[in-house]
């Protein structure tokens, strides 16, 4: 039976979540989201920045899609509701294949860790 997950919070160093950029449509936001499964505590942090493809235009830059959303114009909830469409998307029975479905789209917190 695939895990039930769900966002335990949403947060940015760059922007106080609620709070709109200077201007919505041009503007990139990093953004730090602490998912788990739905009635437990544990959670890991995964993060991407919001990007405006305005903000591209105006700084033009040769990148990687993964760790990026795209949008038209900055929201919360816009990124609340993509953030919610991908965790839908994941099938997963264990906490290994949501983190594998998960980094898909998404940088983890873990990436790249060497014990």
């Amino acid at each position: 039976m695939p895990l039930k997950l769900e966002i335990k919070s949403i947060i940015s160093p760059d922007l106080d979540f609620g709070k709109t950029p200077m201007d919505p449509d041009i503007c990139a936001v990093f953004i730090e989201v602490e998912i788990g499964e739905r009635n437990r505590e544990s959670c890991d942090i995964f993060s991407f920045t919001a990007i405006t493809a305005k903000f591209m235009t105006a700084n033009p830059v040769t990148s990687w899609g993964r760790g990026y959303l795209l949008m038209e114009s900055f929201s919360w909830s816009g990124v609340e509701l993509m953030l919610n469409k991908l965790l839908s998307f994941v099938r997963a029975e264990t906490w290994d294949g949501v983190v594998q479905n998960l980094t898909k789209e998404l940088h983890w917190e873990y990436d790249n860790y060497q014990p």
